[in-house]
């Protein structure tokens, strides 16, 4: 009886929940459907919507059950990346080896040396045959180890060549923090997402470490680390600060104290790219990516030149930001040649039935456009619409509380930005996900249609709640 009794509350409990989002739904379609047709009807809807409550606060989850004690969502912070940890002493070279675990297939490596020794010993014991064959012993010998597998040999895009900066000539004494990184880190020739990613899981890294900015001596090889760029043409000559103090040139290639070191298939933010809903803004994880999201917006702004300049987007004119990829034909997924004329007509258009009470701006970056002023113009956006691609990765520099509205395919859009957009505090919308959108794709993945005219109530939208 008591078992009836229980399983009859939980299923009252399931109808009058659904009974309330069916209510807010149909609400939300209503607004929709009588969608404001000009800028003062816009401003008349903001001004009431501010006064409505919430119903945040309808949605059903068993009383007992918090998102945040999901296990998820204190996944890959500092705290649990240490709990996972592995160490030990090579007495041969005295030097102490720290693994830890990233997450996303990566893994995390410090080798402290506590006194000097020649480059052929810390080769032959602490080098990367060796770290690899000691890992594996230690893998195979436990069951609770969770390290990603060390590469048996350096990779340009995965595993830095680490063992060329091991040891010490004669009469040095170990001293300094090099940080090691990959090409990814550069940026050069990767798209912005791969970029971002590897910068995240180094910064992740520092963080477990506890190891400043400041601390840090080198980055390395100088190919890809300082100096730094300026002015800024990858993603690492703006993002520097988050790493190192100071861009300068530094004469030391060996017998540094730490080496500190990245190695992943793909880093963090591809495995944990398809955590969206279950945590909330103040969990651990959600946290850790707030935080990094800020620093490298901070960073990125003061390397710019435009740490002042840039004030609050919130209390501004919305500015709708198109991220056109347009001068990107040999990249996948961009509209073909003849709808791109006839969205570009009906987006200047509705931009125009704004006048001054919007910024409406292509963003049309490749090669030719500068990346300081990639990161002003899209620092500078409220509002982020446009194709699925690297470009949307641009929205790390907006200022959070900011909208992504991401057109994926006609079956949907992938977790990348949806997820991004999450982590920094954005509003997303998923186009694709929308009823009536109309999307043509082809096998090719270029466009040939999509309904132009519910695009443009979404950013009607998407302009309302910039004002709220």
């Amino acid at each position: 009886k008591e078992l009836a009794l229980i399983s009859a509350l939980w299923m009252c409990a399931v109808v009058y929940n659904a009974s309330n989002l069916s209510s807010i739904r149909k609400d939300q379609y209503q607004l929709v459907k009588t969608w404001p047709q000009s800028p003062a009807e816009v401003n008349n809807v903001a001004s009431n919507m501010k006064h409505q409550p919430s119903d945040s606060s309808k949605g059903f989850m068993p009383p007992h059950l918090h998102a945040d004690d999901h296990p998820i969502c204190s996944d890959n912070t500092a705290e649990t990346i240490l709990a996972g940890s592995e160490h030990w002493h090579i007495a041969a070279a005295d030097a102490e080896i720290s693994m830890y675990p990233l997450g996303g297939g990566t893994l995390g490596v410090q080798i402290t040396s506590l006194s000097s020794k020649s480059e052929g010993v810390m080769q032959s014991f602490a080098g990367r045959l060796a770290l690899q064959q000691q890992q594996a012993e230690l893998l195979r010998d436990s069951a609770f180890v969770s390290l990603h597998e060390m590469s048996e040999a350096h990779h340009e895009h995965k595993a830095p060549d680490y063992d060329q900066y091991l040891g010490c000539d004669d009469g040095q004494t170990p001293a300094g923090t090099a940080v090691l990184v990959v090409e990814s880190f550069h940026g050069g020739q990767m798209n912005l997402w791969h970029s971002l990613a590897n910068h995240h899981g180094i910064w992740l890294l520092l963080q477990v470490l506890e190891v400043s900015p400041s601390d840090v001596t080198v980055i390395l090889p100088n190919k890809y680390g300082t100096p730094f760029q300026y002015p800024p043409r990858f993603v690492s000559d703006v993002l520097w600060p988050m790493h190192i103090h100071t861009n300068t040139i530094s004469s030391q290639r060996n017998c540094f104290e730490k080496l500190i070191f990245m190695e992943t298939n793909s880093s963090p933010y591809w495995s944990l790219r398809f955590i969206k809903e279950i945590c909330s803004a103040e969990s651990p994880y959600m946290k850790m990516h707030q935080q990094f999201h800020e620093e490298a917006r901070e960073a990125a702004l003061r390397v710019i030149g435009l740490e002042q300049s840039i004030a609050s987007n919130k209390a501004k004119q919305p500015k709708v930001c198109y991220m056109s990829r347009r001068l990107r034909p040999k990249r996948k997924r961009h509209f073909s040649k003849s709808f791109e004329e006839f969205m570009d007509s009906k987006l200047n258009d509705w931009a125009s039935r704004y006048g001054d009470s919007i910024e409406f701006q292509r963003l049309e970056f490749d090669e030719s456009v500068p990346f300081a002023m990639q990161v002003q113009q899209s620092a500078e956006c409220s509002i982020l619409f446009g194709v699925h691609g690297a470009g949307l990765g641009h929205m790390i520099w907006m200022e959070s509380g900011a909208q992504v509205i991401e057109i994926g395919n006609h079956m949907g859009c992938e977790t990348y930005y949806k997820s991004m957009a999450k982590w920094y505090g954005h509003l997303y919308t998923c186009f694709s996900e929308l009823e009536g959108h109309k999307i043509k794709y082809d096998r090719n993945q270029v466009y040939h249609f999509l309904n132009v005219t519910l695009l443009l109530n979404v950013l009607d939208e998407a302009i309302v709640l910039h004002h709220i």
